[in-house]
């Protein structure tokens, strides 16, 4: 393969992987902390058989 394929290649698997990545908008986010009392009282209303975690992430991981 000449450069031009290779190129053509690196190209469309930078490309996928940069389409990969989501919008971010601080603006959007909610920054408001939440108190452990809170968290806990909205995981008492789940209840059933199965345990539901909910997670805040921030950043890229």
């Amino acid at each position: 393969m000449g450069w031009k394929q290779w190129s053509a290649v690196a190209l469309v698997i930078g490309g996928g992987i940069l389409l990969q990545i989501p919008r971010h908008d601080d603006a959007d986010m909610d920054h408001a902390a939440r108190e452990h009392s809170e968290m806990a009282a909205s995981m008492a209303d789940v209840g059933g058989h199965f345990t539901t975690v909910a997670l805040d992430v921030t950043g890229m991981t």
